[in-house]
């Protein structure tokens, strides 16, 4: 990924790229929304997971699209 700011790069990092059927589409996109310490929304059965270091979601959430029921963002993978 790489952040650009006034056309000029900020930084660039590694990523993953979504799992099958919920891969991270392509395109430009700007931040949505920034969350330290994000609850969880399990996309399947709505379940709510506590913030925190132990959340699916990790310390932090970047998001960057939204249909305004599903979100897409970055986020940290602990198990990865």
């Amino acid at each position: 990924m790489y952040a650009y700011q006034n056309n000029q790069l900020l930084a660039s990092y590694r990523v993953a790229i979504g799992k099958k059927g919920w891969e991270t589409p392509q395109g430009k996109f700007k931040i949505i929304q920034m969350i330290k310490k994000p609850k969880g929304e399990n996309p399947w059965n709505r379940k709510i997971s506590a913030p925190g270091i132990n959340s699916p979601l990790g310390e932090s959430w970047i998001g960057f699209w939204t249909n305004r029921k599903d979100y897409i963002g970055f986020h940290r993978m602990e198990n990865i």
